[in-house]
This record gives C-alpha cells, sequence and structure tokens, in this order.
C-alpha cells in the first residue's frame, strides 16, 4: 500500500511538473523568445523566475492532491497554487519590474516608472483565467492519475499530461494577450524601425517606405544606429497606449516614444 500510495504521489508530482511547465512557456517563455530577438534588455527574467516559481507551485499541488486523493482537495490545493503565477503575472510588469532591475541593472531601476494601474482588477482577471484552468486540472488529477496507474499500457499518463498541458496553455496565451502583448508589440515595432535604418541609406530609400518606418523618428541618434543595443521599457500609459523606451546603442542611449505601438519620436540622452 506504501508502494502504491508512492507511485501515486510521485505521478502527480509529474502532473504537477509538466502542468507547471506548459503555463511557464506560454505565459513567459513566448514571450521572452520574442523579447530577446528584439533586443530587450534581460528578455529571460520573467520566464525564469516566474516559470520556477510556478513549476514549484504547481508540483507541490499535484503531489498534494495525490497525497489526499480527494477531488475537491484536489482542486482547492490547485486553486491556491494559481495564485503564484496570478500575482506574478502582474507583479513582474507593473511594481516587481525596478526591484528586479534593482539587482541587474541598477542604474535603470530608478528611471523605470510604474504607471497607475488596479491590481486589484488585473491579478483577478488572471485569476479568473488561471483560476478555473486550475480547478479543472486540480478536479482531474485524482481520476486520470488513478486511471493511468491502474492501466497495462505503456505511457498511460500521457494522455492526462497531454490534457493539462492544453489547458494551461491555453490559459498561458489567454494571460499573455492580457498582460504583454501591447509592450512587446511597441518594443518590437521600435527594434524593427532601428534595424531598418541601421541596415539602409536612407538617402536611397523610398520617401514612401520611409515614412511607413518612421525611420525619421531615429533621426536624432544618427550613427549611433549601427550600433549593438539593448532596449528597457521605463514607463507605459495602459489609457493613451504610449510606451517610453531606453535605447542602450552600445554606450550611446537614446529616448524614444511609441503611441499605439507606433514609434513617434526619438532623442539623445546626455
Amino acid at each position: 500500500m506504501d508502494t502504491l500510495s508512492h507511485q501515486k504521489q510521485k505521478l502527480g508530482l509529474f502532473y504537477g511538473l509538466f502542468a507547471g511547465l506548459a503555463l511557464a512557456i506560454s505565459l513567459w517563455g513566448v514571450d521572452a523568445f520574442l523579447l530577446w530577438k528584439a533586443h530587450a534588455a534581460f528578455a529571460w527574467v520573467r520566464f525564469l523566475v516566474g516559470g520556477l516559481a510556478s513549476v514549484i507551485a504547481f508540483c507541490l499541488a499535484g503531489w498534494l492532491t495525490m497525497r489526499f486523493e480527494k477531488a475537491f482537495l484536489g482542486a482547492l490545493f490547485w486553486l491556491t497554487a494559481a495564485l503564484v503565477p496570478a500575482n506574478l503575472g502582474v507583479l513582474m510588469v507593473f511594481d516587481g519590474w525596478p526591484v528586479i532591475l534593482s539587482f541587474l541593472q541598477p542604474e535603470m531601476a530608478a528611471n523605470f516608472i510604474t504607471p497607475e494601474y488596479s491590481y486589484s482588477a488585473l491579478s483577478g482577471i488572471l485569476m479568473a483565467i488561471l483560476g478555473i484552468s486550475s480547478m479543472i486540472v486540480g478536479g482531474l488529477e485524482v481520476p486520470l492519475v488513478g486511471q493511468s496507474l491502474f492501466s497495462s499500457a505503456s505511457g498511460a499518463l500521457a494522455p492526462a499530461i497531454l490534457l493539462v498541458m492544453l489547458i494551461f496553455s491555453l490559459a498561458g496565451v489567454l494571460v499573455d494577450n492580457t498582460m504583454h502583448i501591447k509592450l512587446r508589440e511597441s518594443i518590437y515595432n521600435l527594434d524593427h524601425t532601428i534595424q531598418f535604418v541601421a541596415e539602409n541609406d536612407m538617402t536611397q530609400v523610398d520617401k514612401t517606405l520611409a515614412r511607413q518606418m518612421h525611420a525619421a523618428a531615429l533621426k536624432p541618434v544618427g550613427d549611433a544606429v549601427r550600433n549593438p543595443r539593448r532596449l528597457f521599457v521605463t514607463s507605459f500609459d495602459q489609457t493613451s497606449e504610449q510606451v517610453e523606451i531606453w535605447v542602450d546603442f552600445s554606450g550611446t542611449w537614446a529616448q524614444c516614444s511609441t503611441v499605439s505601438n507606433q514609434v513617434i519620436n526619438c532623442k539623445l540622452i546626455p
């Protein structure tokens, strides 16, 4: 009996592990990869911090659920675990980001202006998405894991793993679209414009194309635009959709503004 109980708890741990990985990748991993491609500074931090915390929380929920083997307790354990990504999902975009920067690049932490926002409203939205997903996964864990344990087929747990990964992948995409997409698009569009200007002789570029790319916004940066770069979001306004981004062109700093994801202007920072 002890061996059987141990096996159930071990499978519950794996159940939580894959659920946490699916959420981490869909919520923070894809965002990190796209930000990294757009030369955003410290693009992988949210993925590493949020992903690790979520995996630990979900592993614990999965293990506890099989420890007690009650569906309603499973739903409760998983609902509690969902508080971790729901809160980190908000904190690491707003108040938590300057704290993270203070460890990675202290001089930039002071330049980040935390915008006005409703913590309870945003965390409530995330908790609704993640909480419902977690309660479904938690309620299903006992029968799914139990069924796989007594199955003679190899890889019997695979369907359960695929199901929870699908549920949390969808939840992660919804949260990503809620929290990250506007900031990510602003960073991407600015980086795309910088790349366009850096790769082309602007005296030879069609004027219509140059206007479409908002190339004139980077004129104050001069030849520094061709230097390696890192992009830092320093402030954003959810209402006006204005985002302020500082760009480190290998020691030459510029402050750029985007509105509705379009580059408006840039200026050198003394």
